[in-house]
C-alpha cells in the first residue's frame, strides 16, 4: 500500500476508535459534516490504491463520478459507491455515522488491515472530569513529560487552552524539543504511569493514550521547526496547526521562555499576512466553482458534498484570519462564532445549510451562490 493510502487507512481506523458521535451530541454539525467528508476521501483513497488506481486525496476534490466508479471496483465492498452516496445524502447524523462506520470496517477488511477497536469505544460517554480537573491533570502530565531528554517546553492546546472544554473534551499537549524522543522511550515512560488504561498509540510525532477515562493527545514539535517558521514570519506559516496552537496555547513548562517569545511574535497577525491568506483562499474559489457546476450538471452528490465542505473550510480560514486568528481545521467553530469580532449575520445556521447532506438536487445547486454571498459579506466586513 502506498504511503498516502496507508495514512488514509490509519485515519479510518481512528474514526472507529474515536467515533465522531460526540459531535452529534454537541450539535457541532459543521465539524461532523467535515468528518464525513474526510471519511469519504479516506475510504476512496484506500480503495483506489487497492485497485491500483491514482490517489484521490486532492484539494479541490477530484471525486467526480465516484458513485458509479466505486460500485464497479474489482476490489471493494459491495456497492461501495452507493454507500458513499448515502453518506453524502443522508440528513440523519446518527444513521450517517452508522453507515460510515460499517463502510470503514468493510474497507479495512477488504485490504486485510483492520486492527481497529470496535466502534463503541471512544467519546460515546462523557468523562467524570470537569475542565478545571482536566487542566490540573494536564499540569501533572507536563511534569512527567519534561523528564524526557531534550524537552524544552510543554504547552496545553485544544479546547482546554481555548476555554471551551466540556466533559467530553480531550487533553491536547504540545511538547517542544530539540530532538523528538524515540517512540519506544515515550512508550516506556507512559507504561510507568499508573493511570494509563490502554496501550498508548505511538506515532512518529504524536502519541495518544487513555488516562482514567480521558483521551490525551501528545504532539511533539522540533523547536528548530518553530524557529524556522518565525525566521520567515510574517510570511504564510508553513504549518497552520502549529501557528494555531501557538496562538491559543497555555504554557505548562517553559523554563527558557520560548513559548512566551513565540506567542509574542505570532500575536496579532499583521495586515499583509491577513490579506495574503484571504486572497489565497478567495483565488481557489474559482476552481471550486468550475467543478461545482460540473458536479451539479451530472447530479453527482458525492462530489458536490466534498467540494462544498472543502470550499467552506477555505472560507472559514479566511474568516478566522480576518479576526486575527489562525485556523487549521473547523474544530471549534460552533463555539468560536460568538467570540469573533467580524462575522456575517446568522452565520452558524448558514454554514450548516451549506455543508449539510445533499438530499435534493435543486436545493443543493443553489449552495455555491450562498457561499459566494458569504465571501462578499466577508469582504465588506
Amino acid at each position: 500500500m502506498s504511503s498516502p493510502a496507508q495514512q488514509a487507512a490509519d485515519e479510518l481506523r481512528w474514526w472507529l476508535r474515536l467515533p465522531p458521535t460526540n459531535l452529534i451530541v454537541r450539535q457541532d454539525h459543521i465539524r461532523f459534516r467535515h468528518a464525513i467528508y474526510l471519511i469519504i476521501h479516506q475510504a476512496a483513497s484506500v480503495l483506489y490504491d487497492a485497485n491500483n488506481l491514482p490517489d484521490v486525496m486532492y484539494f479541490p476534490s477530484k471525486l467526480s463520478g465516484a458513485q458509479l466508479a466505486f460500485d464497479e471496483l474489482t476490489r471493494g465492498p459491495f456497492h461501495a459507491g452507493t454507500r458513499l452516496w448515502e453518506l453524502a445524502s443522508t440528513a440523519d447524523e446518527a444513521f450517517t455515522w452508522q453507515r460510515a462506520s460499517a463502510l470503514i470496517t468493510d474497507v479495512l477488511t477488504i485490504i486485510e488491515m483492520s486492527h481497529a477497536e470496535p466502534s463503541g469505544t471512544g467519546h460515546e460517554t462523557a468523562s467524570e472530569y470537569s475542565p478545571n480537573q482536566m487542566f490540573s491533570r494536564a499540569e501533572a502530565l507536563a511534569v512527567r513529560l519534561h523528564s524526557l531528554a531534550g524537552i524544552e517546553a510543554v504547552a496545553l492546546g485544544g479546547s482546554l487552552a481555548r476555554g471551551t472544554a466540556d466533559t467530553q473534551s480531550d487533553i491536547d499537549i504540545h511538547v517542544f524539543c530539540a530532538v523528538i524522543p524515540f517512540g519506544n522511550v515515550r512508550r516506556n515512560l507512559m507504561a510507568s504511569w499508573p493511570d494509563v488504561q490502554q496501550s498508548p498509540r505511538i506515532e512518529p510525532a504524536c502519541d495518544t493514550v487513555w488516562m482514567d477515562g480521558v483521551m490525551v493527545h501528545i504532539r511533539y514539535w522540533h523547536s528548530e521547526e518553530v524557529d524556522r517558521m518565525f525566521a520567515l514570519y510574517p510570511a504564510l506559516p508553513s504549518n497552520m496547526l502549529l501557528a494555531e496552537e501557538l496562538q491559543i496555547g497555555k504554557s505548562l513548562f517553559d523554563p527558557k521562555g520560548r513559548i512566551r517569545l513565540w506567542q509574542q511574535m505570532i500575536g496579532q497577525p499583521p495586515r499583509a499576512l491577513v490579506e495574503t491568506m484571504m486572497d489565497q483562499a478567495r483565488r481557489r474559489l474559482s476552481s471550486f466553482r468550475t467543478q461545482w457546476h460540473k458536479a451539479c450538471s451530472l447530479h453527482d452528490p458525492v462530489h458536490q458534498y466534498c467540494l462544498i465542505n472543502q470550499a467552506v473550510h477555505d472560507w472559514l480560514v479566511a474568516l478566522y484570519i480576518r479576526n486575527g486568528r489562525f485556523l487549521s481545521t473547523p474544530r471549534w467553530t460552533h463555539r468560536d462564532m460568538a467570540d469573533l469580532s467580524f462575522t456575517p449575520d446568522d452565520l452558524d445556521n448558514r454554514l450548516v445549510d451549506l455543508v449539510d447532506a445533499i438530499e435534493e438536487a435543486g436545493e443543493a445547486n443553489m449552495r455555491f451562490g450562498h457561499l459566494e454571498a458569504l465571501w462578499e459579506e466577508l469582504s465588506d466586513l
